[in-house]
């Protein structure tokens, strides 16, 4: 009969659940017919949070090769509150392509950063 008391102690306690501190972006980086191989960096908050290298070329022969098609994609955990966004595209001989976004990440939330990059140099990116 003891045991029953305190088991029945036991289950009267109560169980904090620790609130989350981060959330998570998932980038989802486009690169259509791009004829160059580049770099992708995300900056959350001026903390440069991911570099990737893409080259999506499609080989056609020797020392040849035709513009290709691919996907970068990774999640980033981010700190909750507002965040500032900042995407770099480089590739090729060309300069930097930059876009800046904000947003507000509540903890334990999932959102969205797609960004596209096509052969004529237009760089789109948006949080979702």
């Amino acid at each position: 009969s003891r045991f029953a008391c305190s088991a029945a102690r036991a289950s009267t306690t109560s169980v904090v659940t620790p609130v989350p501190t981060e959330a998570t972006l998932n980038v989802r980086f486009l690169v259509d017919d791009v004829a160059d191989d580049g770099v992708l960096v995300v900056y959350v908050n001026d903390s440069q949070m991911m570099r990737e290298s893409f080259d999506f070329r499609k080989k056609t022969g020797f020392l040849r090769s035709r513009p290709g098609k691919g996907t970068v994609e990774q999640p980033l955990k981010v700190p909750v509150g507002t965040a500032n966004i900042r995407i770099y595209a480089t590739y090729g001989n060309k300069r930097s392509e930059v876009k800046t976004l904000s947003g507000n990440f509540s903890g334990g939330a999932v959102r969205m950063l797609n960004a596209t990059l096509t052969a004529d140099g237009s760089f789109t990116a948006r949080l979702e």
